[in-house]
């Protein structure tokens, strides 16, 4: 269906698309960076000894595990978002405040990564935590529908079915982690199991339409 046209949207307003999209990269750095800083480092004048280092790294790799989940979930995020911005040619206020919204949640991941270092196996912290990504994800899908829907802010002759895989894409998160929360009410660690969920789905989604793709080629 094609587009409308500026001048036949009356009282939308819009935004220069550069302005989000470097608020946007900005964040997701600054978020990427903030988990990394939250590591901790030894001592060197308390573990001195190679029983001491070996015994502070065994302690860390929990907070490490934790550490790379968040990064990779966060990466994920930014690999979607860079996809779905490709298409989009636009954005008016309602498609910001849905961005922002976004961008709330994603801010607010490095915080309740740092109270899932501090408590690992805690249920209350895990469920946040999984809230926080559901925040993310419908946000994000949110975002694409409404970007989406008859063409409204994408790109002229974009392929339904792209616009069909980003939204498949964008839901995968919000479900698995709130799948994760309900497994995390009988038990936490299967909880963090289940979000590895999240970059398995996003590889094999990858690798499907690579196939798709060489099949049609």
């Amino acid at each position: 269906m094609p587009s409308e046209n500026r001048e036949d949207r009356g009282f939308r307003k819009f935004v220069p698309l550069a302005r989000v999209q470097l608020l946007t990269d900005a964040l997701f750095a600054l978020s990427m960076m903030i988990i990394l800083l939250q590591v901790d480092y030894p001592d060197p004048e308390v573990v001195v000894t190679n029983a001491q280092i070996s015994a502070f790294l065994d302690a860390q790799l929990p907070a490490v595990e934790v550490y790379a989940i968040t990064f990779i979930l966060i990466a994920i995020y930014w690999v979607k978002h860079m996809e779905q911005f490709g298409y989009i040619r636009e954005i008016d206020y309602r498609l910001l405040w849905l961005q922002l919204g976004f961008l709330l949640f994603l801010v607010l991941l490095p915080v309740m990564n740092a109270y899932a270092v501090l408590y690992p196996l805690h249920r209350t912290v895990f469920v946040n935590y999984c809230i926080v990504l559901v925040g993310m994800g419908v946000f994000s899908a949110a975002s694409w529908r409404y970007a989406t829907k008859d063409g409204r802010l994408i790109n002229p002759g974009t392929d339904p079915a792209v616009v069909q895989n980003l939204w498949i894409d964008a839901l995968i998160e919000p479900i698995a982690a709130t799948a994760a929360m309900a497994i995390a009410l009988v038990s936490v660690e299967a909880g963090q199991a289940a979000l590895l969920v999240i970059p398995l789905a996003f590889a094999a989604q990858r690798w499907r339409r690579r196939r798709k793709t060489k099949r049609s080629a």
